[in-house]
Order: C-alpha cells, then sequence, then structure tokens
C-alpha cells in the first residue's frame, strides 16, 4: 500500500487496498449491512446539505443486501470508475435514516449521496 503526501493534510490515494484502508481509518460504521459484509468499508463524507458515503468492497466477492444509513434524502449513486450516475428509490425512510439494496461488485467502489436541496 503506497501514499503519496503532497502537503501534510492532503493524502492521494493509488490503491483500491488504500482506499479501503483509509476508509476504515476514517469512519468505519457509518453504514450497518444486512447480511454483515466485513469485506464492503464505508465513510461519510459532508458537503453543504449533502452526506456521501463511500463504499467499498475489498474482496473479490460481490455483496448483495441492504444498507441502512443515518441520513435521509434524494439519494443518487455515484460510481467512480465509469463516471456513471443513477437517483435510486430508498427501501425504507425513517427518522432521519434510509435503508437501500444495493449490490457492490467485488472491488467495486461507489458514493450514496444524500441531498436535501
Amino acid at each position: 500500500i503506497r501514499r503519496i503526501f503532497q502537503e501534510p493534510s492532503t493524502v492521494i490515494l493509488t490503491t483500491v487496498e488504500d482506499v479501503a484502508k483509509t476508509a476504515g481509518e476514517f469512519g468505519g460504521a457509518n453504514c450497518e449491512f444486512d447480511p454483515p459484509a466485513s469485506n464492503v468499508l464505508c465513510t461519510k463524507l459532508s458537503l453543504d446539505r449533502e452526506a456521501f458515503y463511500f463504499l467499498v468492497n475489498t474482496s473479490a466477492q460481490p455483496w448483495d443486501g441492504e444498507c441502512h444509513f443515518p441520513s435521509a434524502g434524494r439519494v443518487t449513486l455515484l460510481h467512480p470508475e465509469s463516471g456513471q450516475h443513477n437517483v435510486m428509490e430508498s427501501e425504507r425512510v425513517s427518522n432521519s435514516s434510509t435503508h437501500l439494496r444495493l449490490r457492490v461488485e467485488g472491488y467495486q467502489s461507489m458514493f450514496v449521496r444524500f441531498s436535501t436541496v
């Protein structure tokens, strides 16, 4: 795993394993997975009125299940490897939290964006 530091507070991540390790260091349990997914890591990033959850699958095995996010709003999936995005319908929304049915392919990453605007 390699990190390149340009400034003391800036880290450029260079591998999937590096992204996964860093996601685990900075947040870990912002999401709950059913069935449990020890190979899928999640961390939360916030910007203005939007919450972004970064998911990364650190194994070759896909994960398919329901993910609980402690956020609500319009949901968009963003796929960094293809640049594609799509709006999702929530499975359930309750008490400012959202349940989504997701499939995360092996070594795939994605952002789940919650927008209140």
